[in-house]
């Protein structure tokens, strides 16, 4: 996934909507396989559920919750498959979503071992986004039995914007105290960590990174 992985970090910065930067990745999937399996996932709103998620999810929690108070030093939002039941039936499904947690941890490595203390640390009640978009992506690629490198850097570059903007929009003061510098990280669970940046007292600083493990 490493030629994706450049391919966010080239562009986080530099696309002003959400959709836009989706675009490029779909576009360089389809030059390097065919069109078909991602052709839904150009029409998702991309945009508009970021801006759901900011103003109905993120900053109320982060109000609700400050991980200020947790004294965290990485704050983690964090890619998963979780098996949920069907509301009114005994069935279960699996689809993408993203939470969001910090850690007295932090450091810029290629493994984020990192976030595995963030359960100790800021593990909010209200933590999970509930995104229909990562939904979209798995129902549109693993669902369809594609590789699961799309469905992973699709949702990694996704999740990345969501928590730039998300961050961006934020008060410092719910999430650092004055002279103090968290790091943000975003990744699979299971996968390696797209470093974003870093919140101090000044607000949100973007400086996109993913180190290599040295071989």
């Amino acid at each position: 996934m490493s030629q994706y992985l450049d391919l966010i970090i080239a562009n986080l910065p530099s696309q002003e909507t959400a959709t836009s930067f989706m675009k490029v990745l779909i576009d360089a999937h389809a030059r390097e396989f065919r069109e078909e399996p991602l052709a839904p996932l150009r029409t998702l709103q991309y945009d508009s559920e970021i801006e759901a998620l900011k103003d109905l999810w993120f900053l109320p929690l982060l109000s609700e919750e400050p991980p200020v108070e947790k004294k965290v030093a990485g704050l983690w939002f964090g890619i998963f498959q979780p098996i949920r039941e069907v509301e009114g039936s005994q069935d279960t499904i699996i689809a993408n979503d993203f939470y969001f947690s910090g850690s007295d941890e932090f450091e810029v490595d290629p493994t984020g071992d990192w976030a595995c203390s963030a359960i100790d640390t800021y593990w909010p009640e209200n933590r999970y986004a509930g995104s229909g978009v990562l939904k979209a992506i798995y129902n549109s690629v693993v669902g369809n039995g594609q590789i699961i490198a799309e469905d992973q850097y699709l949702c990694v570059g996704y999740v990345a914007y969501a928590a730039k903007t998300f961050l961006s929009a934020a008060s410092s003061e719910f999430l650092c105290r004055p002279g103090e510098r968290v790091g943000v990280a975003v990744g699979w669970d299971s996968g390696d960590p797209l470093y974003l940046g870093y919140v101090t007292e000044r607000g949100f600083e973007l400086d996109v990174q993913s180190p290599e493990l040295e071989l």
